[in-house]
């Protein structure tokens, strides 16, 4: 179900079915599809506008995005734009750029679930997304945006992030070697270095008067410099604001 947290009340209330459609009988286990009945969908609060400032939350990673507005909850979750060209995108990341559209980078056309038969599946980083996309909320419609060119895109999948910086750029950074659980960085299935330590900046098409629109490009980073593992090397990237520090 999906529900509301009172926090004056302390209370939960049941508003609408889930956003997922149940295939099976144990939809968290071999149902590949339903990823909104796990925890690899991304998020986000849609910005808020006049006259009444309603909150609309988009969740993304199957096929269909939806959305749900919590003054409106007889009407359950709505479909957000069209269905994605791929069978889902778990993994994926959500940003709320500052034209007020959401950026998704990372994820993949698999997820690593439990098979039926005890071993898990899938969630592989041959089955990544390169390219990034945004979602048009006041339209409703997706926009399929740039992927690298320059350098073989990056599988960004389990335990991997995104994060909006002061410039309007995005940094990216994480994963987990196909999806797969680590144990003190090392993969779970002994093959190696489970952990992706590569990082990227990633410039979106975005226009303000702050921020003009200009060309979408990636921008591949070095690894971090402290001793995490074989991809060492060191880079800083100091954000232009007066109250920033440099990444390391």
């Amino acid at each position: 179900m999906t529900r509301i947290i009172d926090l004056e009340t302390d209370t939960i209330r049941s508003v609408a079915d889930p956003p997922y459609t149940i295939h099976g009988i144990i939809p968290q286990e071999g149902i590949m599809e339903n990823v909104y009945s796990r925890s690899a969908f991304a998020s986000a609060m849609l910005p808020l506008k006049p006259p009444n400032y309603g909150v609309r939350i988009l969740i993304c990673g199957e096929k269909q995005a939806k959305f749900f507005e919590p003054n409106n909850e007889h009407l359950g979750w709505q479909n957000a734009g069209e269905e994605r060209p791929y069978p889902m995108r778990a993994y994926l990341n959500a940003v709320l750029l500052p034209d007020a559209t959401v950026l998704v980078v990372g994820g993949a056309m698999s997820e690593r679930i439990p098979g039926i038969d005890g071993n898990d599946f899938g969630g592989e980083d041959i089955y990544r997304i390169a390219a990034a996309e945004r979602y048009h909320p006041d339209t409703r419609s997706w926009e399929v945006l740039s992927f690298p060119t320059e350098y073989e895109p990056i599988a960004r999948v389990y335990h991997s992030v995104a994060l909006l910086l002061p410039d309007g750029r995005v940094w990216i950074a994480g994963s987990n070697h196909d999806g797969a659980r680590n144990v003190h960085g090392t993969r779970a299935d002994g093959k190696g270095d489970a952990r992706e330590l590569r990082m990227e900046l990633y410039s979106p098409p975005i226009s303000s008067q702050r921020m003009p629109r200009e060309p979408t490009f990636w921008t591949p980073m070095a690894s971090p410099s402290r001793q995490c593992g074989p991809r060492s090397g060191g880079r800083e990237l100091a954000a232009p604001t007066a109250r920033s520090s440099p990444l390391r």
